[in-house]
């Protein structure tokens, strides 16, 4: 494979800085990504089934940001429905409705999505959840389901905005609107040989998703300290009958500028003494 035409020193140079963070897994023989192990420090908390056709960890994170080119499924496949969300309180009590979605549905295609902190900066709200979908048709089907389980089950804020997209926010802003020419056109075959060349190299980040009880309230704490750095007090209304325990309360001397008008100076005993008209 390394004496190939594509292995050229740019690839090698991109190679070599993939491998941050990367373990070589002895028993298959290919790289995996050490954070699939832990994922205890997290923004996000997901829900439902695993997504058995999305690669993320290795599509994104090293065939996209390493190597420069949109796989195959992203490029055709992956569209996502994604409910924008205002404040810690909204995203709280929604990460418990989402719990019921099942129930609420007679019958659906297996629902894959997260939600929680987005702390992209070129994205405009605090909070987003997502929802995985396998195709065109698979999304227009779950935009359907959510708008209609908010309208009629989430009366804390039924009015949400949910849009349905298409991929990676990062794909677009690197090549464009993806009802552009350049998502119209097939995958040139460098790339699908470069793809196939790559998943021969790292190994598949696709696991079960089991976030146990602990990590779910971390993961709230984190949520909530998030949203108070940023004037978000919401989560107040949320955990009602709790003190606001993580703001810290200063002493302030500042009424003293008040006090010491038409004041000179201090007495024995250190207070200000009035000035002599």
């Amino acid at each position: 494979m390394w004496n190939d035409l594509w292995w050229t020193e740019e690839a090698e140079e991109r190679f070599n800085q993939s491998l941050n963070g990367m373990k070589l897994d002895v028993n298959i023989g290919k790289l995996m990504p050490r954070y699939v192990e832990a994922g205890t420090e997290t923004n996000w908390l997901f829900f439902g089934h695993s997504g058995r056709h999305m690669d993320c960890g290795l599509w994104h994170a090293i065939m996209f940001k390493f190597f420069n080119f949109v796989p195959s499924y992203c490029r055709f496949r992956c569209y996502k429905v994604v409910i924008r969300i205002p404040t810690v309180e909204t995203l709280l009590r929604f990460h418990n409705f989402v719990q019921a979605f099942p129930l609420f549905l007679e019958s659906c295609t297996p629902l894959h999505g997260k939600c929680g902190i987005d702390e992209r900066w070129y994205t405009d709200t605090p909070y987003d959840a997502f929802f995985y979908c396998d195709g065109l048709e698979m999304g227009i089907e779950r935009y359907k389901q959510v708008k209609s389980l908010l309208r009629d089950h989430f009366s804390f804020a039924p009015d949400l905005p949910v849009i349905l997209k298409r991929a990676c926010t990062e794909f677009e802003r690197a090549y464009g609107p993806t009802n552009g020419e350049f998502w119209q056109e097939p995958m040139p075959l460098k790339h699908i040989d470069l793809q196939r060349r790559l998943e021969d190299v790292y190994a598949s980040t696709l696991l079960e998703v089991r976030q146990p009880e602990w990590l779910v309230n971390k993961v709230y704490r984190r949520w909530i300290k998030f949203a108070n750095t940023h004037g978000d007090k919401t989560w107040l209304n949320y955990y009602a009958g709790e003190s606001d325990f993580l703001s810290a309360k200063a002493t302030t001397y500042h009424h003293l500028a008040d006090e010491t008008k038409g004041m000179k100076g201090r007495d024995s005993k250190g207070k200000f003494t009035k000035v002599k008209e």
